[in-house]
């Protein structure tokens, strides 16, 4: 009996002893077993059996192989399941969640002349940490899509929480809602403008994401109501940029929050050929006392400075004598 427990215990040193000494490796021995031919053809036969969800083979198949070969497969397979960007089905997903705890067996050794270093390789916990962690994303996503197609998504609800969740929930707003069917975007947009909407608003960033992808005027109406910042101003300019009857209709509307008037102004001035609606609109703000002045000068800058002399010399503006004095004066002042 005892000799037997002797003999079990010397087995287990020996064991212990092989795995211990086994545990380090040179760099060139790592670079070789990345490289081996075995190793790839084993990759992708797993990898097949990954995409064909057969989760219960990849693992029997890893127990089966030796060390290191089931260390060096374990950590390629993870990779090429990470770069190809494989979708993770249930079954897959709690496998890779199983090697989130896998310990690396082997570390690579360097030695230099007054030290040597060891650091673990074939880490296929930190892939899977990865792989799990943008699968829990996607799922999220999904959630997201799933309850906006089916109307239950209600934003005001759906985007509280504290400062962090808030951030979160409107990046994945941003990346997620252009995957919309206009049915939900419309469903959406109704939320913010629709009758019976809450005394609740999303950022400005939402509000014009919303707005370009509907082209709901209500939304745009909402947007230049809603204080000023830098993504409400890069909005004007790409509304110049677009030009589209739409567009222009927007630009007009933008003139009534005094903190984009100048900026709107400046991007209908540049219109050419300026449509007739963009021109009957700028006749109209020259004659107000309160624009007059800031629309004649960025005709003045602009390609249609003749056309707002022809405007002032004609007698079509009722003030149109300070206008054109103010202009030929500030034109001395540059060009004397």
């Amino acid at each position: 009996m005892r000799q037997g427990l002797l003999a079990i215990m010397f087995l287990l040193v020996g064991l212990f002893t092989r795995v211990s000494l086994a545990t380090q490796m040179t760099q060139d021995d790592v670079s070789a077993w990345l490289v081996d031919v075995q190793v790839q053809i084993s990759v992708e036969q797993l990898y097949q059996d990954a995409v064909k969800d057969d989760a219960t083979k990849i693992q029997d198949t890893l127990q089966r192989m030796p060390l290191p070969k089931q260390e060096v497969v374990r950590f390629l397979l993870l990779k090429k399941i990470e770069n190809e960007q494989l979708v993770l089905t249930p079954r897959l997903a709690i496998f890779i969640q199983s090697q989130k705890n896998h310990q690396p067996i082997y570390q690579a050794v360097e030695i230099s002349d007054d030290y040597s270093t060891e650091y673990p390789v074939f880490n296929a916990s930190l892939i899977a940490n990865r792989l799990i962690r943008t699968w829990k994303q996607d799922q999220t996503n999904i959630d997201f899509i799933i309850a906006a197609e089916s109307g239950d998504l209600q934003l005001a609800t759906w985007m509280q929480g504290d400062a962090f969740q808030q951030k979160q929930r409107e990046e994945l707003f941003l990346n997620e809602v252009e995957s919309l069917s206009p049915s939900a975007l419309h469903s959406l947009a109704e939320q913010l403008v629709g009758p019976g909407v809450v005394k609740w608003l999303p950022s400005s960033r939402v509000v014009i994401k919303l707005a370009q992808l509907t082209e709901d005027p209500r939304l745009y109406d909402l947007l230049w109501k809603m204080k000023v910042n830098d993504y409400s101003i890069k909005e004007v300019s790409r509304l110049v940029q677009q030009a589209d009857a739409f567009s222009i209709q927007q630009l007009m509307n933008a003139t009534k929050n005094p903190a984009l008037k100048s900026d709107a102004i400046a991007g209908l001035v540049r219109l050419q050929p300026m449509p007739e609606s963009v021109e009957t609109f700028l006749v109209e703000k020259l004659k107000q006392n309160s624009d007059g002045l800031m629309v004649a000068r960025a005709l003045s800058d602009s390609a249609h400075h003749s056309w707002l002399i022809s405007l002032l010399q004609q007698g079509q503006i009722s003030h149109a004598q300070d206008l054109l004095k103010s202009v030929q004066a500030e034109a001395n002042i540059i060009t004397p």
